[in-house]
């Protein structure tokens, strides 16, 4: 399981950091100023909010099953803003990729439990090294 989670860390701090990027490449393909498709990436955020309000009732249901919704409305999310032809779909994309982010970020510590939980948590974050 800590080797799931730490694929999952890797693809959320992938996927959320490259999202702005991506947004130029959006813009271009749905004939939109970049400016006006800036909000999506905040859609993570939102996703932070919801899932704070849901997290309790979502881990209801264990951790593992919440891992694995998180992940596939995630992947729900990119392929949407992916193949999106116009701004709706995008944004909902977006929406739906940050929901299932959050959710990632939601479900990891509760995966990683233990007298070392703290420690694995941070070395699957990448902020401390391996011992």
């Amino acid at each position: 399981m800590v080797r799931r989670v730490a694929f999952a860390q890797v693809a959320l701090g992938f996927t959320v950091n490259s999202l702005g990027a991506c947004l130029v490449l959006l813009a271009r393909d749905l004939g939109t100023p970049a400016g006006e498709l800036a909000w999506l990436s905040s859609s993570f955020g939102a996703g932070l909010l919801v899932v704070g309000a849901a997290g309790r009732w979502a881990l209801g249901y264990g951790p593992r099953r919440a891992m694995l919704g998180s992940a596939l409305v995630a992947a729900a999310g990119a392929a949407l803003l992916a193949t999106a032809p116009v701004a709706p779909p995008a944004a909902a994309g977006a929406l739906l990729l940050g929901l299932g982010a959050a959710g990632l970020v939601l479900v990891t510590p509760a995966l990683l439990r233990g007298p070392d939980a703290a420690a694995r948590l941070l070395v699957r974050r990448g902020v401390a090294p391996r011992q």
